[in-house]
């Protein structure tokens, strides 16, 4: 499925509708384990295309798990090392795109000011936006312009 939310791939569909406890559980993991990020070549530039992504990383994989089977997703190992426990192995839960701007949405108001700033950063809402870098980009290509005078 395609359109202006993105693509949604049905290999990474939840298992099981997630309930009203669920979204309150999820929200308690994410504000102890979780991160979220843009990613893509464009997040920095605003040339090309980005997205947002969301993570959480655990030692136990039933967490985990029910996160997949609640909010989609994949899981992955981590190639992480860790200095206090160098033989622990870790795993990580991650979802992008429409999934993790929907999962994003749904536990906002039940997380830290602190999340829920991360987040707004995340989604480039509010003070977020990244003006600046759009303007000096399109700085730099006027200035390149004024040196190549076009119709000649």
């Amino acid at each position: 499925m395609g359109g202006k939310l993105g693509r949604i791939n049905p290999k990474t569909a939840p298992k099981l509708q997630a309930t009203r406890d669920d979204i309150l559980w999820a929200a308690g993991v994410y504000e102890g384990d979780g991160s979220c990020q843009r990613i893509g070549p464009g997040w920095k530039t605003g040339i090309g295309g980005s997205t947002e992504r969301v993570r959480v990383t655990q030692k136990d994989p039933w967490l985990l798990a029910t996160l997949r089977d609640k909010f989609g997703g994949s899981i992955y190992k981590s190639n992480g090392h860790n200095s206090r426990w160098p033989d622990a192995t870790q795993g990580v839960w991650a979802i992008s795109g429409a999934r993790a701007r929907g999962f994003m949405l749904s536990i906002y108001g039940l997380l830290s000011p602190r999340r829920q700033g991360q987040i707004r950063r995340t989604m480039l809402i509010g003070e977020f936006k990244p003006l600046d870098i759009l303007k000096e980009l399109q700085e730099k290509i006027d200035h390149w312009e004024e040196g190549y005078p076009h119709g000649e």
